[in-house]
This record gives C-alpha cells, sequence and structure tokens, in this order.
C-alpha cells in the first residue's frame, strides 16, 4: 500500500513518503498505515496525487500538515509532511514505540533534549550516535534499549537470527503491499 501512495507522489514530482509507526516495527496488526512526507510540500498537491492513486479513495486534507486516505480493500493511511529540519526527529518518534520514544528522550535529555540532539543529525543512525547508543533497527524499538547501551550485543545475533519473523518485509508486509 505503501508503494501505490509513493508511486502516485513520485509521478505528481512529489517526495517520496517513508512508513513509520507500526508497520515499520513489523507489527503484525496495522490499524492505519502512517507515513512521512519530507517538506516542503502542498498538502493540496499530494492529495490531488493520491487521489489519482490506484486503489485510493477517500482522500481528505484533515489537518494542515496531514493527508488521509484509505486504499480499496485495504485500510487507511495517513501522510504527514514535516519540514527538513524536524524530519529525523519525526522518523524516530513516529517509528517506535511510546515507552521507547519515552527512554530515548530521557537518554537525550543531559544533551538538550530529543528535538535539539536531532536536528544537528541526518539519519537515525547519527541520531542514536550522538546520543552514544548503538543504531537500533525499527524492529527493536519497542521499549528500553538500555541493555544495549551497556554493551550487550547478544540483541545483535537474536535479531538475525528472527530477522524473517520480525523484518518489515515479513509475510505480513509484502501481503499488503503486494
Amino acid at each position: 500500500m505503501g508503494r501505490l501512495a509513493n508511486d502516485a507522489l513520485l509521478r505528481a514530482g512529489l517526495s517520496e513518503a517513508i512508513i513509520v509507526g507500526d508497520a515499520r516495527r513489523g507489527v503484525e496488526v496495522v490499524d492505519e498505515l502512517t507515513m512521512l512526507v519530507r517538506g516542503p510540500c502542498d498538502p493540496r498537491s499530494m492529495a490531488r496525487a493520491l487521489t489519482r492513486a490506484d486503489a485510493g479513495e477517500g482522500v481528505a486534507i484533515l489537518e494542515p500538515d496531514t493527508v488521509g486516505m484509505r486504499f480499496a480493500g485495504g485500510g487507511p493511511a495517513r501522510l504527514r509532511i514535516v519540514p527538513p529540519a524536524s524530519f529525523v526527529e519525526a522518523l524516530v518518534r513516529g517509528t517506535g514505540s511510546a515507552r521507547h520514544v519515552r527512554w530515548l528522550s530521557s537518554v537525550a535529555f543531559e544533551h538538550g533534549g530529543l528535538g535539539t540532539v536531532a536536528k544537528r543529525c541526518r539519519t537515525e543512525e547519527d541520531l542514536y550516535a550522538a546520543l552514544g547508543l548503538p543504531y537500533a533497527p525499527p524492529e527493536l524499538r519497542e521499549g528500553s534499549t538500555r541493555r544495549y547501551a551497556r554493551g550487550d550485543r547478544t540483541w545483535r545475533a537474536r535479531f538475525k537470527r528472527d530477522w524473517p519473523a520480525r523484518s518489515s518485509r515479513s509475510a505480513w508486509a509484502w501481503r499488503s503491499w503486494a
């Protein structure tokens, strides 16, 4: 479904949307597909492009920076336009569970806060490195990764072993986006 939205956005010459939230973390059941679009972007242009998307219906501007839609035979989707300076922070906050984001925010507090650190970073990997943490793939952002920060690297072995089951490219993902 994300591919359908991106095809429509790219045909209209707009920025690509990146999937965040439960779908990016590989959660098996997703109530709503959430995507971020790096701004600047006019929501009316994005809504027009999505209206022409294959299998897209019910496109509406929900907020000044958010467009909602439904996929035919699928669920709802929400695309949010984020300013470039806030994109990394929105990506991290949008992908991680509430518990993981609270934990990251507590770690970032001594560095000036998550927003301040994120503004200096170009990627999520840069953000974790700036906080002195190993990069946590989206599939592992369900809670605190405190033990990983202490140097317990066994999660890498578990992650590689469980990759097919935990990946955002899981069977669920292929069924939904194919």
